[in-house]
């Protein structure tokens, strides 16, 4: 299992991976957001697309937590 966070600000949002920054935008949407938990697969990437009968995929989340700054 992997650690994934975004911190949240006024001026940026912040991106993490196993509590590595992997990224930050400096332009925060500054509208409430949602968060969607998906797997995609891109025909353009490094390899092939899976082939029809390996499907259905599975995503497995050990746990998800969100909470809010006060203030």
């Amino acid at each position: 299992f992997h650690v994934y966070a975004a911190d949240w600000t006024e001026d940026r949002v912040a991106f993490y991976v196993d509590d590595r920054v992997v990224g930050v935008s400096r332009q925060p949407p500054r509208y409430p957001m949602q968060v969607m938990l998906g797997i995609y697969e891109f025909a353009d990437g490094p390899e092939p697309p899976s082939p029809p009968e390996s499907y259905p995929k599975e995503l497995v989340v050990d746990w998800f937590r969100v909470w809010r700054r006060r203030g």
